[in-house]
C-alpha cells in the first residue's frame, strides 16, 4: 500500500470557489481524484493532471505531465489512467472523476466502440476497475472541477 504523503496546503484564497463551483470534500476516508486533460492542436501536444483530494478536503497529492497525442480523447484518456492508476496505489476508497463524458461512458460500453487511438489505455482502465471494486469512476461537468483544475496550475507553474 502507498505511504500516504503529507498534506499540500490548503487552497490557495484566490483560488477557493464558492459552493456552487466546487464539490463537497468526500465523506469518511475516501479519496477524490480529479483528472484533466488537455490538447493544443496545433503542435499535437498536450498535458494531463490529477488532483488528490481526502475526506478534510484538502489536496494530499498530485501529478501531472505533457504528452504528445493527436486528438484531446487520447489527452483526457491518459489523464484517467494516471487518476485510476493512482487511487490503486492509495488501496483505499477512491472515486476518480472525469469531464469527459464520452470516456466515462465508453469505460461500460463495448470494446468496439471504444475510439481506437486510445483503445489500450481504457483497456487498462477498465482492467483495474474490474480488479479494485473501490475504485469508481463519475463524470462530474466542468464548472464543479474547475478550482481543483486551477490548483494543479498554481502546483505546478501552469498560467
Amino acid at each position: 500500500m502507498l505511504q500516504h504523503p503529507p498534506p499540500l496546503p490548503s487552497l490557495p484564497t484566490q483560488l477557493r470557489g464558492t459552493q456552487s463551483h466546487t464539490n463537497p470534500p468526500p465523506s469518511n476516508q475516501s479519496l477524490v481524484i480529479h483528472c484533466d486533460g488537455s490538447f493544443v492542436s496545433d503542435s499535437q501536444s498536450a498535458a494531463y493532471g490529477v488532483v488528490v483530494v481526502n475526506h478534510h478536503g484538502q489536496v494530499c497529492d498530485g501529478r501531472a505531465e505533457n504528452l504528445l497525442c493527436s486528438t484531446p480523447i487520447e489527452a483526457e484518456t491518459k489523464a484517467l489512467l494516471e487518476g485510476v492508476k493512482l487511487a490503486q496505489e492509495y488501496g483505499s476508497e477512491c472515486t476518480v472523476h472525469s469531464d469527459c463524458q464520452v470516456l466515462v461512458k465508453a469505460l461500460d460500453s463495448d470494446r468496439s466502440r471504444w475510439p481506437w487511438r486510445c483503445a489500450a489505455w481504457i483497456g487498462s482502465i477498465v482492467s483495474i476497475l474490474r480488479t479494485n471494486p473501490l475504485i469508481k469512476v463519475k463524470e462530474v461537468p466542468r464548472t464543479l472541477r474547475v478550482v481543483w483544475i486551477e490548483y494543479l496550475g498554481v502546483l505546478f507553474g501552469v498560467k
